[in-house]
């Protein structure tokens, strides 16, 4: 026979009425909330009764998708800092809007500096700080960025700011993968950055390089610990590439280049390679010929060799793609 909802309230209870699930200690109560998989739902037991009270901010994974962004540094006061408790995750995703937002409404720089500090005061491993795409600024400003001294893994997404390395001291001593996505990166000011990561094994970059009127785009990687390099840009066009990582093993690029392009890479463990570069329309012509895309892939599967792809048009002929088989590939060039 099945209990009755009045009878199953009151098996769940004591006799002396404290109820089962509130008497477990803090530790199984917090996998219950971590099994939510959801901060802002793990925090609305707060209302359950005063035993749940504000157990949510010792999670050890905090994740905010849902939360404006206005409202994000009052959550993040709340949250256990260490070593009261130690954070493995720190997500903070701003929601898209629904209606389009006036440009004066963006978040300001001071706002997103103040609570990228605030974030790096509770040391999490991880940190994802991602704001929702804004379009094109054209006065952007500074953003230094603070030190993660406990971080191992930083992504950055969409900040509508010039970043820039730590005030002098600050390093990233821990850092292991860095993911700026639609950031936007000075070439000068990405060396300084990569300088304060004595551990970096992966780097992505996406989308995003700041040139000025008057200077070609380029971008310069150095990193002697570097494993994996993800470079991928659209806009503006690249006019070199130059990259020194003595550690690299998978490199994959992906870029426009209006005319000439100048690609260096010095690497001399490179194992795998994907590199694309697109060309804008009739940039580069032979004959009735034009250049529209080069690609090297490094070989899939042992005894495979390495190719060479390249995709030209006419006037007659949308598409006309050689392929070719390269013999000897050097990872040094």
């Amino acid at each position: 026979m099945g209990l009755t909802p009045k009878r199953r309230r009151r098996s769940a209870k004591q006799p002396g009425g404290v109820d089962y699930i509130s008497a477990l200690p803090d530790d199984l109560l917090l996998l219950i909330l971590a099994g939510l998989g959801c901060t802002a739902a793990a925090a609305r037991t707060s209302g359950l009764s005063r035993r749940w009270r504000g157990l949510w901010a010792r999670l050890g994974d905090i994740s905010l998708r849902d939360v404006a962004f206005e409202s994000l540094a009052a959550v993040l006061s709340l949250v256990a800092r260490p070593p009261a408790s130690a954070i493995s995750l720190l997500e903070i995703r701003v929601p898209r809007q629904n209606r389009r937002v006036p440009r004066e409404h963006w978040p300001v720089r001071e706002d997103v500096a103040s609570l990228a500090r605030v974030a790096a005061r509770l040391a999490p491993e991880k940190i994802v700080l991602a704001l929702p795409p804004k379009g094109s600024n054209p006065n952007p400003g500074d953003f230094h960025l603070p030190c993660f001294r406990r971080a191992v893994s930083i992504l950055l997404e969409a900040l509508p700011f010039v970043l820039r390395a730590p005030p002098a001291g600050g390093e990233f001593a821990a850092l292991q993968t860095l993911r700026l996505l639609d950031c936007i990166v000075v070439d000068k000011e990405l060396g300084a950055l990569l300088s304060r990561c004595p551990r970096l094994r992966v780097l992505e970059l996406r989308n995003k390089v700041t040139t000025w009127p008057g200077v070609r785009a380029r971008r310069r990687v150095r990193s002697g610990t570097l494993q994996e390099l993800v470079l991928h840009s659209e806009r503006p066009w690249l006019s070199s590439v130059h990259i020194v990582a003595p550690m690299l093993k998978q490199l994959t690029m992906s870029f426009w280049a209006h005319k000439e392009a100048t690609i260096s890479v010095s690497a001399s463990t490179m194992q795998k390679v994907s590199w694309r570069c697109s060309y804008a329309q009739n940039a580069i012509g032979f004959g009735l010929w034009s250049l529209h895309k080069l690609k090297l892939e490094t070989a899939e599967t042992p005894g495979q060799l390495p190719s060479l792809q390249i995709y030209a048009g006419n006037v007659r002929v949308s598409l006309l793609l050689l392929n070719f088989n390269v013999p000897e590939f050097s990872s040094t060039s």
